[in-house]
């Protein structure tokens, strides 16, 4: 069964897009009509996914930022509002392993490992969160989506910080749909197995 929809008229912002997972919901949301701010830290990979969704017919812009900083984070959501006149749709895909703080024993995982991963998925996901909720409540409402993780909904041995730190956003994401709904504001997430991205394969 075919399932059509139509996001015309609506304008979405899609965190960590530059590849992956993030890229495909991108170019997803464009097909079905939706503007999209794709942002990433790596601006050749967000411009690459702007062409590929201009290309295809659809509507883009790069929304290139350093969410590890907070101020960028305001000033990325604020520049699509900007540019798109509001925010309907944002789907908060950012997080990571950084390099080095993954796989290994759960004793061998310090304090800066813990730190780092969690800062990077949880931490960001809820800033992010919190900037779009902002600006969506002012202009009567949105979808705020998560991606989270299948290592959440099983042990996880050998990547506890990570399945910890995606575990979180999944009570996050209760947390604030109750919050957030009597302003118009749904809060929903995903968690996806694991996924042939680049950087898995």
């Amino acid at each position: 069964m075919a399932v059509s929809i139509d996001l015309s008229g609506k304008t979405a912002l899609v965190t960590g897009a530059g590849a992956g997972i993030g890229r495909e919901i991108a170019r997803w949301l464009a097909r079905a009509g939706a503007e999209v701010a794709v942002n990433d830290i790596r601006e050749a990979h967000a411009d690459a996914v702007v062409n590929e969704i201009l290309e295809e017919g659809g509507s883009a812009i790069s929304a290139v930022a350093d969410c590890r900083d907070d101020a960028a984070i305001d000033e990325m959501v604020n520049r699509v509002v900007a540019s798109f006149g509001g925010l309907d749709i944002a789907v908060n895909n950012i997080g990571m392993i950084p390099e080095g703080r993954g796989l290994k024993p759960f004793t061998e995982y310090r304090g800066d490992d813990w730190r780092d991963i969690i800062d990077q998925n949880l931490t960001l996901s809820a800033l992010c969160g919190r900037a779009e909720a902002e600006v969506m409540a002012s202009g009567g409402g949105g979808v705020i989506l998560f991606v989270t993780s299948g290592e959440t909904t099983r042990p996880s041995p050998f990547n506890a910080a990570y399945a910890a730190a995606k575990a979180g956003i999944n009570h996050l994401v209760t947390s604030m749909a109750v919050e957030l709904g009597p302003a118009g504001i749904r809060v929903l997430a995903i968690a996806p197995g694991t996924t042939l991205t680049e950087t898995v394969a």
